[in-house]
């Protein structure tokens, strides 16, 4: 069975298709649009890449379904607000550079992006909306060189559960780059073992 990965609609779905698929033929991609029904299908997918460019309130609800069943997540560019503002942090209205620009971010160290990208500095392609006041419960992992907050994960260093919001854009950049490449291997790691863990408990549920 392939892994079922959950993508929320935007204009450029097609490139988060694209970057997720080219990992691996046993990928298949599913839209996840607010109007159609398609929330109801977060409980089937294997992880979650939340866009945050359609409606805010859909996206609230597939990124509350995939907590509940501790689905593997991972926020991109506004997907990061509106992940943040779920856990009852700020986001400024607007943003502070419209067009995506590649810069240097440094990481936090013992974070899980920094265990995921094994470099505490480096180049991403991003636009920049900040950050006014962190969700409870996250931190920042990676800050850029102007003091924007670029990524956001769990606190809690114990939990196993994928939880990962990034600003900057991976499926822009090349698959060399730690950002994007190790990133995408990362997130697909946890949604192959979240597959065998779910089918698992299937099976143990379906034995008489």
């Amino acid at each position: 069975m392939p892994l079922k990965i959950g993508i929320t609609d935007c204009s450029k779905w097609a490139d988060y298709e694209s970057w997720i698929k080219n990992a691996s033929e046993d990928i298949e991609a599913v839209l996840l649009k607010a109007g159609e029904g398609e929330d109801s299908f977060v409980s089937h997918c294997d992880g979650v890449i939340l866009i945050g460019e359609g409606d805010n309130t859909f996206e609230r609800n597939v990124l509350k379904e995939a907590e509940e069943y501790k689905i593997p997540i991972l926020g991109i560019g506004k997907g990061l607000q509106v992940g943040n503002i779920y856990f009852k942090g700020a986001s400024s209205s607007g943003l502070s550079n419209e067009k995506d620009a590649a810069h240097s971010v440094s990481v936090t160290k013992n974070t899980r992006l920094h265990h995921i990208v094994g470099v505490e500095k480096g180049e991403i392609d991003s636009h920049h909306q900040t950050v006014d006041e962190i969700g409870k419960g996250l931190i920042a992992n990676a800050i850029s060189d102007d003091g924007i907050v670029e990524g956001l994960e769990k606190a809690k260093k114990h939990d196993a559960e994928f939880f990962l919001l990034v600003q900057w854009h991976p499926e822009r950049m090349d698959a060399n780059n730690p950002f994007s490449g190790k990133l995408r291997t990362a997130f697909l790691k946890a949604c192959e073992e979240y597959n065998k863990y779910s089918d698992l408990t299937q099976s143990i549920i379906a034995t008489p």
